[in-house]
């Protein structure tokens, strides 16, 4: 099954000076394959995006960016995506047969393949337009997501992920290098305007805590 998107949606580069662990994954967006279940809870597309990343043999590196999708057809739900390394295969049929659900393959030159229930297909194709234009997505793993331990500051989740800023939502303003981000330990930034931004909530002077706690989407076994 072949789908038809566009490909003059618009990518998205780091910013100057980023860390070898930040630019992982740099400006040049690779192979992202996306999977959807029309899951309508958070938790379940995160299980499917750990699923899919098992599948794929990535879990567990730190170059690999997954995250989590709003799609609106058939019906809003959630899907999920992953970008992956250069030179790791993508074959959609083998996809979908291993985690039970529609995947599309979106190819660096836009060319999508996918396999699976058709609903599916499009929910993952969705999914993985949006995570390879940088228009959407909730990142749920990302480069750097292991330094996100205990209080950082924002100058450090900055150089040492994939995180290009944080932002206060309260305040709707970008956080100063020198606050501090008090992580909890679950740290899910999203992508807004072509760049991978962390959302907080001001916790004191300085102190900053994640937009999303980890209670409302805490996922067992993973």
């Amino acid at each position: 099954m072949t789908i038809p998107v566009g490909t003059d949606a618009p990518q998205a580069s780091g910013p100057a000076g980023r860390s070898a662990v930040g630019s992982a994954v740099g400006s040049a967006v690779g192979t992202v394959v996306g999977a959807s279940l029309l899951h309508v809870e958070t938790h379940d597309a995160e299980h499917l995006l750990h699923d899919l990343l098992d599948a794929l043999g990535v879990a567990g590196r730190d170059d690999v960016v997954g995250t989590t999708h709003v799609v609106s057809a058939p019906w809003q739900h959630e899907c999920v995506a992953v970008e992956l390394p250069a030179g790791v295969p993508a074959d959609p049929a083998v996809l979908a047969a291993a985690v039970g659900a529609g995947v599309a393959v979106r190819e660096p030159g836009g060319e999508v393949r996918a396999a699976g229930d058709e609903r599916q297909a499009a929910g993952a194709a969705a999914a993985g337009e949006q995570l390879a234009a940088r228009t959407g997505g909730r990142a749920v793993v990302y480069p750097g997501q292991a330094l996100l331990v205990g209080r950082v500051p924002v100058a450090d989740v900055v150089a040492g992920t994939r995180i290009e800023s944080a932002v206060d939502r309260a305040a709707r303003a970008q956080a100063a290098p020198e606050d501090v981000l008090e992580t909890r330990g679950f740290v899910r930034p999203v992508f807004e305007d072509g760049r991978l931004v962390a959302p907080c909530l001001p916790a004191g002077p300085g102190l900053l805590v994640p937009w999303e706690p980890e209670h409302v989407h805490r996922c067992g076994g993973h």
